[in-house]
């Protein structure tokens, strides 16, 4: 965000940012960034569970998704105008 006003640019005002992980600082930086949250410990927890699981079977395939938790905060604005305009 720092180099989007250094060009001149405002955030959210002419320039939508958002993040992923919900870093601590993400809430203390001006303006507050809108972040994905995740379950890290769930998915650390998980990833050792799918390492075990194809150690004994290694043709065994994952296809799994946890939940993430969009965390809204003011780097983000609405569309300006029509978002599709044809």
């Amino acid at each position: 965000m720092q180099g989007l006003r250094e060009m001149g640019l405002r955030v959210p005002e002419d320039v939508s940012v958002t993040g992923f992980d919900d870093i601590a600082p993400s809430a203390l930086i001006t303006p507050p960034l809108t972040t994905m949250r995740q379950p890290l410990r769930a998915l650390g927890k998980r990833a050792v569970e799918i390492v075990m699981k194809i150690k004994e079977e290694p043709e065994w395939v994952c296809q799994e998704v946890l939940p993430t938790e969009l965390i809204v905060r003011h780097s983000v604005a609405p569309p300006a105008g029509e978002l599709f305009p044809w």
